[in-house]
């Protein structure tokens, strides 16, 4: 939006200096998405994931069981 303004004004310096915001801002969204599907981060992280946890209801402690269905 602000690139089509600055173009539409006349402010051809903004207007390459958003544009070329956009595109660096894309290409480093675009390589951390990238690094993070080669790293498979889920896999990383799934020995932390506890399948149960606690719940304290009308001064009762309930285990819970997360797991699939």
């Amino acid at each position: 939006m602000a690139a089509l303004l600055a173009i539409i004004l006349l402010d051809y310096p903004d207007f390459v200096l958003i544009l070329a915001l956009l595109v660096m801002n894309a290409t480093i969204s675009y390589r951390e998405e990238a690094s993070a599907d080669k790293v498979h981060a889920f896999s990383a992280l799934s020995p932390l994931h506890l399948p149960e946890g606690k719940a304290f209801r009308l001064a009762a402690r309930l285990q819970l069981w997360l797991g699939p269905s």
